[in-house]
């Protein structure tokens, strides 16, 4: 990257930014400002400028030549206009909007070149319109930071094609502010201004049985705040439950910027949002296995652009990734996003149960630290988990040792996870030798040594299907699972997820994904946020679980001394107050209120 600056007396700033890598670019801006204009020229790279007019800020870089760039700029900025300098034939290119990474905003420019053109720069520009926009100033976001400090070493990410790339990094610290999105809600209704991290969102049958979960997030220092779908259904404007629990999580982000999100209950609680690829706008829907394309996923993407969300799905196109300069953008996840997929009460009770008791027991033993691996037929390719995987662990393989009888006597001793690599569909695994581990055998488990399930197995994460195993898995009592990352349909991640909360990744891919500590939601976040592809994810268990195995690495945390009453109290406090937002240079409104 090269770089030179100068600096004149009005805000108008020309930024260039040189760049020979082939990926798609994520461009840091200042939070105050307004992206005005972006485009680029082809050819050779120039260098940058910073001129300022009137609060207009302009930045021109030069940078790799395709893919998505997203550009850092000002959380008070609009954009103005973005364009590509010096476009010419068999280049195509688009902007499509700005996208918050939680407190820091980026303008996004999808390239596509034609096979054949060769070109070393492409030159874009971005003009911004700086205290155009109110936001909420953020001195920290540990979330996001941790991104943001791996894409400071390596401003590319993502295993998909053409890639994503950032730029302007290096403003991190100074353009860093939380936008304000709007919300259709019945007027002067006010979420309570209190410090809130873990939002639950559930039925009114159902919520009764969270008292136990609220109260240990609470000792855990994670503020639980709980919404039915009810109250949701009254506060909120929207089409239908989904649209409207978009808005309610919109109004809670603005209010509390929360960390987590979980959602408790099957489809008819809340059902995930369908989506269809465009390639194939008649995909059977209730037929099959398949029983449609569904996804929680979208609940955390807040800003998707709305013209992407038709009267009944979302479009998302199969060449999304391929095409970044003629379908849509990649948007970022907004916080990490858990369920408990049932509608039936007991099965959520015994969810809850296991729960609890998975994260409150202080010396679960030397069980957890015991790591499965299943490679199903036609899946053995398992040489990255034996070679970064330490500590105890078990590789069972088809046709050498995997069987039924062997997976669930392995399961049944102890693990603290299970990778399986296996085909599979919404009811089960393919072990091999039309053996299958699926939801008519679960039951043959007998464990009370709970593991976390780390799947590659297509669709086998669709906790919304008719037998399930994943729900069925999790729902057992007192054996079974204690959560599973996995796809709700084709699943495009390999380990990933399990690599980064096992504090495993530097070792396997140098500064790719940050370490998670022994966290599943900051791993999958983490993966998420940076690979791009992973609109089928998702997880099904509590979103802030820490693998049971740090407790031999990590400190327990000490509990506060407050009553469960009064804990269980104070969660469930609605204040209702009108709040015009406004920008702040120091902590928020709501903030201030605590």
């Amino acid at each position: 990257m090269k770089r030179k600056i100068s600096l004149a007396s009005l805000p108008l700033v020309i930024l260039i930014v040189t760049s020979t890598i082939q990926v798609a670019h994520q461009i840091i801006i200042p939070s105050t400002t307004h992206v005005m204009k972006a485009d680029a020229t082809i050819g050779e790279s120039t260098e940058s400028e910073l001129t300022t007019q009137s609060g207009i800020e302009t930045y021109t870089l030069s940078l790799p030549s395709a893919g998505y760039l997203n550009v850092l700029i000002p959380p008070d900025a609009t954009v103005l206009s973005a364009e590509l300098l010096g476009a010419q034939s068999g280049i195509t290119w688009k902007y499509h909007g700005t996208f918050g990474l939680r407190c820091y905003q980026f303008a996004q420019i999808g390239v596509e070149i034609s096979e054949g053109v060769q070109v070393t720069y492409l030159n874009v520009r971005i003009q911004v319109n700086r205290n155009t926009k109110t936001y909420i100033a953020a001195g920290a976001d540990p979330l996001s930071d941790q991104i943001i400090e791996r894409l400071s070493r390596n401003p590319t990410s993502g295993y998909t094609l053409p890639g994503l790339s950032f730029s302007n990094i290096e403003h991190s610290k100074e353009w860093r502010g939380y936008s304000i999105m709007p919300v259709m809600k019945v007027q002067n209704y006010q979420l309570p201004l209190s410090r809130i991290n873990y939002v639950i969102i559930t039925s009114e049958q159902l919520q009764t049985l969270l008292a136990p979960f609220m109260i240990l997030k609470h000792r855990q220092g994670v503020e639980p705040f709980l919404m039915t779908t009810q109250t949701i259904s009254t506060v909120y404007a929207g089409d239908r439950a989904q649209s409207r629990t978009l808005e309610f999580l919109k109004d809670a982000y603005n209010t509390w910027h929360m960390e987590y999100v979980l959602i408790v209950g099957g489809k008819s609680t809340l059902a995930p949002i369908e989506y269809q690829r465009m390639y194939n706008p008649d995909w059977p829907r209730g037929t099959g296995f398949m029983e449609g394309r569904t996804t929680d996923y979208y609940y955390s993407t807040l800003e998707q652009p709305s013209n992407s969300y038709t009267q009944t799905k979302y479009l998302i196109p199969d060449t999304k990734y391929l095409e970044p300069a003629t379908h849509y953008p990649v948007d970022f996840p907004d916080f990490m996003l858990g369920r408990f997929p049932s509608d039936d009460a007991s099965d959520i009770k015994n969810m809850i149960d296991k729960t609890t008791a998975y994260e409150q027991e202080e010396n679960p033993g030397e069980w957890t630290r015991n790591k499965l691996l299943v490679s199903g037929e036609g899946l053995s390719q398992s040489q990255d988990w034996l070679q970064f995987t330490k500590g105890p662990r078990v590789h069972l393989s088809y046709p050498q040792n995997l069987t039924l009888n062997s997976l669930v006597d392995s399961i049944n001793k102890g693990t603290g996870s299970v990778t399986l690599m296996a085909h599979a569909d919404p009811h089960g695994w393919v072990l091999g030798g039309g053996q299958r581990f699926d939801y008519n055998n679960v039951n043959l488990l007998s464990n009370t040594k709970l593991p976390v399930i780390f799947t590659e197995g297509c669709h086998s994460g669709k906790g919304d299907a008719s037998q399930s195993v994943a729900a069925r898995l999790l729902a057992l009592p007192n054996k079974g699972a204690v959560a599973i990352v996995s796809g709700m349909s084709y699943t495009p991640y390999g380990l990933e997820v399990y690599l980064s909360a096992y504090n495993y990744y530097p070792q396997y891919r140098q500064d790719s994904l940050p370490n998670a500590d022994y966290q599943i939601g900051k791993a999958f976040y983490y993966f998420t946020s940076l690979d791009g592809v992973c609109e089928y994810m998702n997880i099904l268990g509590d979103p802030s679980l820490i693998l049971a195995t740090s407790r031999y690495d990590l400190p327990i945390p000490e509990f506060s001394d407050m009553t469960a009453a009064a804990a269980f109290t104070l969660i469930l406090t609605l204040i209702i107050i009108r709040r015009k937002p406004t920008r702040s240079s120091g902590r928020s409104e709501a903030h201030a209120a605590r």
